[in-house]
């Protein structure tokens, strides 16, 4: 027990230093859509970003251009309405929070969509 703790402790001492000297990669943290594109991911889904390197978001990406043809799209999509079936009708603090499914219908929400584009 007392083996299992020395470790434990061990690597909660190191951790914070191999964070402080690593490098964020947006290989590994996109930080939006055209990250995840530029990853080589190139179809429209759901995939997670980092907005800030401690927030992972799960957003929807359109990877089109619609009627493009000569490039895609790499879209951040921050609301998506598709058939009707998520009412928007709705009181400020659900557009603050975000709703909906990000796999149809959604608001992302204030608070990622002003860390999206702040970083903050």
């Amino acid at each position: 027990m007392i083996g299992m703790v020395f470790s434990v402790f061990s690597v909660l001492c190191v951790l914070p230093l191999l964070v402080e000297s690593t490098p964020i990669s947006q290989d590994l943290f996109p930080t939006d859509c055209s990250d995840v594109y530029a990853n080589g991911q190139t179809l429209s889904g759901v995939y997670t970003i980092y907005p800030t390197a401690d927030t992972p978001v799960q957003v929807y990406c359109d990877m089109r251009c619609g009627e493009c043809q000569t490039e895609d799209g790499k879209w951040t999509v921050f609301q998506r309405r598709m058939d009707g079936t998520v009412n928007f009708y709705r009181p400020w603090e659900h557009y603050k929070k975000g709703f909906g499914n990000k796999h149809g219908e959604y608001w992302l929400g204030e608070k990622l969509l002003h860390r999206s584009l702040t970083g903050y």
